[in-house]
């Protein structure tokens, strides 16, 4: 410490700092301290009998206070807190002091507390998709814009589905495109999608993984540490069967560190590439109008000229059909029928051959014997008698 002095006081009212103490040692000289200057007193037991010894410590108190009040005036101002404090024996000043210290060093323990909770928000992991539904004039040509516009923000096409269909004899085209982009310009090709047709229904999606990145590389730490251990129970082990066990847990270990990531890597493809789904149509030609007039307002004639286009638009129709079929007919017309007279044929031969009368010899009997007696007998006694 520096020994005191007028001019130092002056000088140092000038520029007061932070805080003056008083420091009271009860078995030796009292020092009264501002900043590094200090002023020699006499133990305050023999103060205490003097009065004027008294009366010096209060002045010197009251002078320090007063350099404080001045120099609170300026930025220091929690100087004047220290002043103070040291003046009434760690008092109401000292407090309010630490006070605004401790209320300052809050406030920037808050503000770095908020730096890092928006950190922490912008590096969150975050899947977006969405999808668009749009009515265009031209599909081709939106299909066109629509993958231009998704290469020059960094994207690609990875699937699309295109139809075609037909109404009164005009085409028309619907489809669904899916493309990837990165997510920052998510927004911007969402944007910009909008615009290229009449839109029909625009739908975003957020998904937050963070929590789930977080346990996937926890447990894939704790995976790769138990490898390594089972890695060096298996180049230390001994036993056959040791190694063995050894072996089918560490292969069970490195088959589950390779499912943590791919299932990780596809989290995190899915946070670098926001998905958007692209759902366009052409509108459908309008139908011609059907004329609803009753058939009872035809004119006769026109009737009748009409029934006559029907009925040589059925003839054509059936000599048409004739036509296609006297071939099948040529050849197989002979074949059916020359089938159909054999079958005939022989059922009448058939029929004649059980049918045919059976002969026998006149003076023959169906025994083949002689007449008999009694036959003879008969034919005499059937004579007529004179």
């Amino acid at each position: 410490m520096k020994p005191w002095s007028p001019a130092l006081y002056r000088c140092e009212q000038q520029r007061l700092l932070s805080r003056t103490t008083l420091i009271v040692q009860s078995n030796s000289n009292t020092l009264l301290t501002y900043r590094n200057y200090y002023i020699p007193f006499r133990s305050f037991s023999s103060m205490n009998r003097s009065p004027r010894g008294v009366a010096l410590v209060v002045i010197a108190a009251m002078l320090l206070l007063t350099a404080g009040c001045m120099g609170g005036g300026g930025p220091g101002e929690q100087a004047n807190g220290g002043g103070n404090g040291n003046g009434n024996g760690n008092g109401n000043g000292n407090a309010n002091g630490n006070g605004n210290a401790a209320a300052a060093d809050q406030s920037q323990e808050g503000g770095a507390t908020a730096d890092r909770g928006g950190i922490q928000a912008s590096q969150r992991s975050i899947i977006r998709s969405g999808s668009v539904e749009l009515e265009v004039n031209d599909f081709d040509d939106t299909q066109q814009t629509l993958t231009r516009t998704v290469r020059e923000h960094g994207g690609f096409v990875s699937d699309s589905r295109i139809e075609t269909d037909e109404r009164d004899n005009e085409t028309y085209k619907s489809g669904e495109i899916v493309v990837r982009v990165p997510q920052q310009n998510f927004s911007l090709v969402v944007e910009q999608a909008q615009a290229m047709g009449d839109l029909q229904s625009v739908n975003i999606e957020s998904e937050d993984v963070t929590d789930q990145l977080v346990d996937l590389n926890a447990r894939l730490e704790n995976l790769r540490a138990e490898r390594e251990r089972l890695r060096a129970l298996y180049e230390n082990a001994s036993d056959t069967a040791a190694v063995l066990d050894v072996q089918d847990e560490l292969s069970d270990v490195q088959e589950e560190i390779e499912t943590l990531e791919a299932e990780q890597k596809s989290l995190e493809r899915q946070v670098a590439l926001s998905t958007l789904q692209v759902r366009m149509r052409e509108p459908q030609p309008d139908s011609e109008p059907i004329d609803a007039e009753d058939w009872t307002d035809t004119p006769i004639l026109v009737a009748f000229l009409e029934s006559i286009n029907d009925v040589i638009a059925s003839v054509q129709t059936l000599i048409v059909a004739i036509a296609y079929a006297l071939p099948y007919l040529v050849v197989y017309v002979p074949l059916i029928g020359g089938a159909f007279y054999g079958v005939m044929r022989l059922r009448r031969w058939r029929s004649g051959s059980s049918s045919a009368p059976v002969t026998t010899p006149i003076g023959t009997t169906d025994e083949g014997d002689s007449p008999s007696e009694d036959d003879d007998s008969s034919e005499d006694g059937d004579e007529p008698t004179e």
